[in-house]
């Protein structure tokens, strides 16, 4: 009997660069903490998301996809954001990604620039398309908008007073 992909740890076929991305950082932030497969899994059960230790093998090697759920928890229990594990951290060389680098992801033809795809991930900008304001109105959540809102309105506010101030002392 043949066996399959899944049973020999091979890299998915369907595994796309961005899925290749987050295994990469999921390996490399395990790796950097010092954790063993057994010290995450373990972790991970304690927050109720288990991914047995072949399991966590296997999304290192590309062998298994990371679904939104475990994306979550993963970023919990070794304690960085959800979108470090979509940013890409490494060149194929292996040194570190700079700002000024283009770095694949899925759903982009080419190579874009790491700050574009930084301010992106981070709810910061549109990649590419449409405006800020647009994009905002959907990207953020209501009561950011609203502090945002509020934060420019008390900016002009405050810019008003001041050259109120600066032109009725004669400094205009």
């Amino acid at each position: 009997m043949a066996r399959t992909s899944e049973e020999k740890w091979e890299p998915l076929d369907s595994l796309g660069t961005s899925g290749e991305t987050v295994a990469k950082n999921i390996r490399r932030i395990r790796t950097e903490r010092g954790l063993p497969y057994t010290e995450l899994a373990e972790r991970l059960e304690r927050v109720g998301r288990e991914i047995p230790t072949w399991g966590l093998r296997k999304i290192e090697s590309g062998g298994r996809r990371v679904d939104v759920d475990d994306l979550m928890a993963l970023a919990s229990v070794l304690g960085v954001s959800p979108v470090t594990f979509l940013m890409p951290a490494r060149k194929d060389d292996g040194s570190e990604v700079t700002v000024d680098d283009h770095v694949p992801i899925t759903g982009w033809r080419k190579p874009i620039s790491a700050r574009w795809v930084w301010g992106w991930l981070t709810a910061g900008q549109p990649l590419i398309h449409g405006t800020l304001g647009s994009f905002v109105a959907l990207a953020w959540p209501s009561w950011e908008r609203e502090q945002f809102d509020m934060d420019v309105y008390q900016q002009i506010e405050k810019q008003k007073m001041e050259r109120a101030y600066r032109g009725s002392n004669g400094n205009d």
